[in-house]
């Protein structure tokens, strides 16, 4: 399985590094509706909108800044309202009086959006963004002959907690998977926490109208739905493009959205994201019997792992110019990755979870 594994993520990263078609850049900006889906975020919407009014070409193309408050009980809404007020950009604030989910919530949005907007961009309450060219960077891939853009979003740790140092490097190989994929014209992830697509194709597919019932997958049903009608997928993926969110703080709230996260898979029944997730898991579940039966190999494999893992992170890290880590982080990480994905099979094929 490690040598699978290797095998794998190799060819990952020379996809990876292939240089998409020449995409031009638009002509003219589109006008645009940001949608922000919101349930009891009035911790984080602040931030969220804060950093939204300091974007270079937002009094231009921004139509409008929609949030779609699901049914929150907390202040998100009324916290929204006084800092939207203040600006010169028009707003909508549509509140669920029950919670719908972020299928029919995205749905109400677009619903509720201005006929001027060609584009909607979504992110979710709980992202903020650290460049003013943020949106400047989504806009110029927004061409006419484009449906939708993907964009990264990557983990902030607040601190160095080994809970949140995992789900950064965790995130940086989601992100390389997703870039990749999308280069082989086999995407299978994406987030609808920095995501733009053209309204006209959104309305026209319906991408969820056979899994309201399914409580995730609201980025990559869309995602699978314009892909699997021929539409044209492209990525911003730049420094300037990312959107920041932030980690768990314990392992309990980290391990249920992983699981959620993980459910895609079952419903959607992509062959390749299937296989991606067999290749992850066994590579890291072998290593725990292995090292029973010979300490030395388990050592080997783990560092031979442990180098194809950091090759990733250094793809990664260079195309989107992160800042440095530390060394110790990283290593800490790969120790508990081993444990963390056993631990998330286990859970996730419990009976219980057999629903």
């Amino acid at each position: 399985p490690i040598t699978v594994y290797c095998l794998y993520w190799i060819l990952i990263d020379y996809f990876f590094h292939q240089k998409n078609p020449n995409i031009p850049t638009a002509e003219s900006m589109p006008h645009c509706s940001i949608v922000i889906c919101a349930h009891n975020e009035e911790k984080h919407i602040k931030q969220c909108l804060h950093s939204l009014f300091k974007q270079n070409k937002i009094d231009s193309c921004c139509i409008e800044i929609i949030l779609i408050d699901d049914a929150s009980t907390d202040k998100t809404s009324l916290l929204a309202k006084e800092i939207l007020s203040k600006q010169n950009i028009p707003y909508k604030i549509i509140h669920n009086e029950q919670k719908t989910g972020k299928k029919r919530s995205i749905e109400t949005a677009i619903n509720h959006a201005s006929e001027k907007s060609q584009w909607i961009i979504l992110r979710d309450a709980d992202t903020y963004v650290t460049s003013e060219s943020w949106l400047y960077s989504l806009l110029q891939k927004m061409t006419p002959s484009t449906d939708l853009l993907i964009a990264p979003v990557l983990i902030q740790p607040s601190s160095q907690s080994v809970i949140e140092q995992l789900q950064y490097f965790e995130q940086i190989a989601v992100m390389h998977l997703t870039l990749a994929t999308l280069n082989i014209n086999i995407p299978i992830l994406s987030s609808a926490a920095n995501m733009a697509f053209q309204k006209k194709i959104f309305k026209t597919l319906n991408p969820y109208k056979d899994n309201y019932h399914i409580p995730t997958g609201d980025d990559i049903f869309l995602l699978y739905k314009i892909h699997a009608s021929n539409g044209k997928i492209t990525a911003a993926f730049e420094k300037e493009s990312i959107a920041y969110t932030y980690p768990h703080r314990n392992i309990k709230n980290l391990i249920h959205q992983k699981i959620r996260w993980l459910s895609k898979t079952t419903y959607t029944n992509h062959p390749f994201n299937i296989l991606s997730a067999i290749i992850i898991a066994f590579a890291n579940i072998t290593l725990i019997p292995l090292i029973f039966y010979s300490v030395k190999t388990c050592l080997l494999l783990f560092i031979i792992k442990l180098f194809i893992d950091l090759k990733i992170l250094h793809s990664l890290r260079k195309k989107l110019q992160l800042t440095p880590f530390q060394w110790i982080d990283f290593f800490i990480a790969e120790l508990l990755y081993i444990p963390y994905v056993c631990a998330l099979i286990f859970i996730l094929f419990i009976p219980k979870n057999k629903k």
